[in-house]
């Protein structure tokens, strides 16, 4: 139970970080290249700290 409750809690931060990162990013430019930039470097930070911690 406690892997399946790990799991959940893992991919919902993920999920959430993706998300949150896009939103972020289109509110503060119009430019699709710095979109793509924000989204990546949110979302390759969410996966290290997953993983690491």
């Amino acid at each position: 139970m406690r892997k399946l409750i790990a799991e959940f809690t893992g991919t919902a931060f993920i999920t959430a970080a993706v998300i949150g990162s896009a939103i972020m990013a289109t509110n503060l430019t119009k430019d699709d290249a710095v979109w793509l930039l924000i989204n990546m470097v949110s979302t390759v930070s969410v996966l290290y700290l997953s993983i690491v911690l």
